[in-house]
């Protein structure tokens, strides 16, 4: 019986550390004045680096690493800069649907845009998502 009240104690004990350490979180605001390109963000994503991107109603993508934003614009090679979806890949490749075109976002920094030239049944793609067998799922609008 001593050993079932210890037991009780110490997840009482947790519980109530938890709830410490919860009032604890802090809260940060990003916004233009941050390098968002506009302050109606439609889609936000954390890829599996940590990094966090913003999709704008119409004016682009930013990505923050932590330190910095970087912002993707029709100069960076994005199809449209109306942002509908935000999706990384197996290999680490950031998908972005737009109301203008797919765009993939390499690794390494270089963005390649799909449209219906290039075989989409419609330039605005609402989702991006992998299935299990790396076969990437486009969802037009």
């Amino acid at each position: 019986m001593k050993q079932n009240f210890s037991l009780r104690t110490l997840v009482v004990l947790f519980a109530l550390h938890s709830v410490g350490l919860a009032q604890q979180l802090q809260i940060h605001a990003y916004g233009t004045k941050d390098g968002i390109p506009q302050s109606e963000v439609d889609v936000v994503y954390q890829d599996r680096a940590g990094q966090i991107w913003f999709g704008t109603f119409e004016n682009g993508l930013a990505r923050y690493d932590g330190e910095a934003m970087t912002a993707f614009t029709l100069e960076s090679g994005l199809p449209n800069l109306s942002i509908r979806s935000i999706f990384e890949d197996r290999g680490g490749n950031i998908w972005v649907g737009t109301e203008g075109g797919l765009a993939c976002i390499r690794k390494d920094g270089n963005v390649r845009a799909f449209a219906g030239a290039q075989g989409l049944p419609s330039n605005f793609i609402n989702h991006v998502t992998e299935d299990y067998s790396g076969t990437l799922w486009i969802a037009p609008s």
